[in-house]
């Protein structure tokens, strides 16, 4: 290994300033919190669909053994998965 080799504590510890001097963390939480509120807002997004001539399809939890998917507004629940792909398609059926 390379554990205590002065390359490699050096590398470290620029990699530790890059995280502090770039508020890598802070900004990783701010992004998150700005997608978990939308996350909130999919029943509006629900109600805008229903009035468009769309074709929508929405996979919940789209690669785990929980996915489901859903095939128009009517299905999707309200409370749908953080994992979620939703496709939209004007005018003609996906």
């Amino acid at each position: 290994t390379f554990g205590g080799h002065p390359v490699s504590c050096a590398a470290a510890l620029a990699e530790v300033n890059e995280l502090l001097d770039r508020d890598l963390a802070g900004n990783a939480k701010k992004v998150g919190d700005y997608f978990a509120s939308k996350l909130e807002k999919l029943p509006h997004v629900k109600e805008q669909l229903k009035d468009m001539d769309a074709s929508v399809v929405m996979v919940e939890n789209c690669g785990m053994k929980t996915e489901h998917i859903y095939y128009g507004t009517e299905q999707i629940p309200e409370d749908a998965g953080y994992y979620t792909l939703l496709f939209v398609k004007e005018g003609e059926a996906l």
